[in-house]
């Protein structure tokens, strides 16, 4: 897909090389949108990716394997199991069993809100009690239960395993080739960042460049040395944001 900006903030990154006084330069637009705006969005995603929350059902007899979602996915953020027991109705394990057992199957579960489904009825704390064996079971499950995640970014899947079923959650990073994707907060960040790629590459071209004819030098160190100052301005901003994957069960 191809990269796309409005015009008020590629006129901004232009800017570095002299632009609109400068009407052409050794690049095009088209040049520029893939060697500067390019580079500095896959820098901006890789730190704050697009999130896609996603639910999936899991667990009890076979591990669970997830294709990440699209060609723009290129991770995980968050994977976490939650319900994990909880989940009626399609669970054969040995802990899905015991918890319907225990607490679906049993008398004390009826159609009311106290016990034996008569509305407000709790003999002898009977609820409490109830409250507390659930508790205890899910002291035991969280003991005894196995729970697994491989994230395999080469092969784009997730590969997650547990004892007992439950709902997988996660949260994949997604990148994006528009521009407009980038938070406000961030923008003038990416364009100085895609000024820095800019200015790299016409430093690196005029460098290659010995012309003694020409009546104007062009000094590529100075630009070398302003792209520096730029994208190490932008890394040091970035990098005081903690990175976090999180990988929990519940």
């Amino acid at each position: 897909m191809a990269i796309t900006i409005e015009d008020k903030y590629f006129s901004l990154i232009k800017g570095a090389v002299g632009y609109p006084m400068v009407d052409e330069t050794h690049l095009d637009d088209n040049s520029i949108l893939n060697f500067a705006v390019f580079p500095a969005l896959q820098d901006y995603f890789r730190k704050f990716p697009i999130k896609e929350r996603k639910q999936y059902s899991m667990g009890g007899t076979q591990e669970t394997i997830l294709d990440f979602p699209d060609d723009y996915t290129f991770g995980a953020l968050d994977i976490r199991v939650t319900d994990a027991g909880i989940v009626n109705g399609t669970g054969t394990s040995f802990w899905d069993l015991v918890y319907f057992q225990q607490l679906s199957g049993g008398s004390l579960m009826g159609s009311g809100s106290g016990a034996y489904g008569i509305k407000g009825y709790n003999p002898s704390n009977i609820i409490q009690t109830r409250d507390m064996q659930r508790a205890a079971y899910k002291s035991y499950q969280n003991t005894y239960m196995t729970l697994r995640y491989e994230i395999d970014e080469e092969n784009k899947k997730i590969h997650a395993y547990s004892t007992v079923v439950g709902y997988l959650n996660v949260i994949w990073a997604k990148y994006s080739d528009n521009f407009a994707a980038v938070k406000f907060a961030r923008k003038m960040e990416v364009i100085k960042l895609a000024q820095s790629y800019l200015l790299t590459h016409f430093a690196n071209t005029y460098s290659m460049i010995t012309d003694t004819s020409l009546d104007v030098s062009i000094n590529t160190e100075s630009l070398k040395d302003t792209a520096q100052k730029y994208k190490d301005e932008i890394k040091e901003l970035w990098d005081s944001f903690t990175d976090v994957i999180f990988l929990h069960s519940s």
